[in-house]
């Protein structure tokens, strides 16, 4: 079931594009107004955007050390003053990043997503249903498993899909009995169908509208901690 529940929880995660949808048909627009509204995004958006930027700028720093570590022309010392600068920059890059992902238009970005992508998998009553169960006390909840079971997973190296499992865990009975409703229902079983080729495009979408600010992030902090560690074995 927690493989399941993390296909849901994609569409808030991955709800960012800068691409423009064909003008929607009146009962997609209600449907997907409906699933818009319902994501609480004034409450998960700032969670969201930082677990986003301190993953961000891992995989950044991730890159620079096994560049470090593929060097075969340093010594040892060498390895450990560039890895020390890498430390260093890394809570600088994740502060650029949550900068640049505080000034993204959420609602109007989710709700292009919407009218661009779900229309591909989903009928409007299909969606009008998926926002109904986002719109439960039980999704919130489940987000916020999503961001903690992340977090969790960039300290300790944990599967994420595993630590979700145990944040899931925390639910009532009658909790998780509506999950597995909405899991046995048609569109549950639909979402599950299409789940992987839903969220990959969802994540193509989140890729092309982020990419290029964050390369620029990790091009200027890939320029400042060369000049520093030429600095520091010049010393």
């Amino acid at each position: 079931m927690a493989k399941f529940l993390r296909l849901l929880l994609l569409s808030l995660c991955c709800a960012y594009t800068s691409a423009q949808a064909a003008e929607p048909s009146p009962q997609l627009k209600r449907a997907v107004d409906k699933l818009v509204e319902s994501q609480n995004l004034a409450q998960m958006w700032p969670m969201i955007i930082e677990t986003s930027s301190k993953n961000g700028a891992q995989q950044i720093a991730l890159g620079a050390r096994e560049a470090i570590d593929k060097n075969a022309d340093l010594t040892a010392a060498q390895r450990a003053k560039a890895r020390a600068i890498i430390e260093e920059a890394a809570p600088q890059m994740a502060v650029e990043i949550d900068a640049l992902h505080r000034k993204i238009p959420v609602k109007a970005l989710l709700t292009e997503m919407a009218y661009a992508v779900y229309p591909k998998y989903f009928t409007p009553s299909e969606i009008e249903e998926m926002a109904r169960f986002y719109s439960g006390s039980v999704f919130p909840k489940l987000a916020r498993f999503q961001i903690l079971s992340q977090e969790e997973s960039a300290r300790t190296g944990r599967s994420a899909d595993t630590l979700f499992s145990k944040y899931v865990g925390q639910l009532t009975q009658s909790e998780t009995a509506s999950v597995v409703a909405f899991n046995n229902s048609a569109t549950g079983r639909k979402l599950q169908r299409v789940g992987s080729a839903f969220t990959k495009e969802a994540q193509m979408y989140l890729f092309s509208r982020t990419s290029k600010d964050v390369d620029d992030v990790a091009h200027k902090y890939g320029l400042l901690m060369r000049q520093k560690f030429q600095k520091a074995i010049s010393e």
